[in-house]
């Protein structure tokens, strides 16, 4: 059977939400979490259309790194072991890859 009653109600599945879903879920309360789109991560998520992929907001968040701030959060939520960090292409900002061939964004 499904749970009925939670101590938290949470409503949006993006970075805050999430966050504070992580944090309430590992102080020991029952958390749930609605999402009215059909993934979770808000403004950190993707858009398809067709094959192509965009983002709706943030591409990169900064002080990724396990000493950073984001790290940090993850040790305290006992996530930091399940989340691998990437580093950022060191010759240059971004990679847009288009049909006619790849568009190296400078720093």
């Amino acid at each position: 059977m499904t749970k009925e009653v939670f101590d938290f109600l949470v409503l949006g599945s993006g970075m805050g939400g999430l966050s504070i879903a992580a944090l309430l879920a590992n102080s020991g309360k029952s958390v749930c979490v609605i999402e009215g789109y059909k993934a979770p991560g808000g403004y950190a998520s993707n858009l398809q259309a067709g094959p192509y992929s965009f983002t709706h907001g943030p591409k990169y968040l900064f002080g990724c790194f396990p000493d950073g701030p984001v790290g940090k959060f993850l040790k305290k939520v006992d996530l930091d072991k399940k989340v691998k960090f990437n580093s950022l292409n060191k010759n240059c900002f971004d990679v847009i890859s288009l049909p006619t061939g790849k568009f190296k964004v400078p720093f």
